[in-house]
């Protein structure tokens, strides 16, 4: 027998659960839910935050190979607008 602290289904709030019930109320709303419905949603839920964190892996992985030729690209963009600037402002000031 274990006591587990999983989220009701209803209401979202943590309650304690014990694995050998079948049936479990919850002490804030009075929803009825299966402890192993819960337990198996729980369990695929941690498998998606699993897969979403080796998502954000490789996310990282690509910023880190395509940020430095962004920055490189918006620093030349930056630097081709402030010299067409200035040659306007020249051109303006001394026509």
């Amino acid at each position: 027998m274990a006591f587990l602290r999983m989220t009701c289904p209803a209401c979202n709030e943590t309650i304690p659960m014990d694995d050998t019930l079948d049936t479990v109320f919850c002490m804030y709303c009075g929803a009825a839910f299966r402890v192993q419905d819960e337990i198996q949603r729980f369990q695929a839920k941690d498998n998606w935050g699993y897969h979403a964190s080796r998502w954000k892996q490789r996310q990282q992985k690509y910023r880190d190979q395509v940020d430095p030729w962004v920055n490189a690209m918006c620093a030349i963009v930056i630097v081709i607008v402030a010299i067409m600037i200035i040659w306007i402002l020249l051109a303006w000031a001394f026509k």
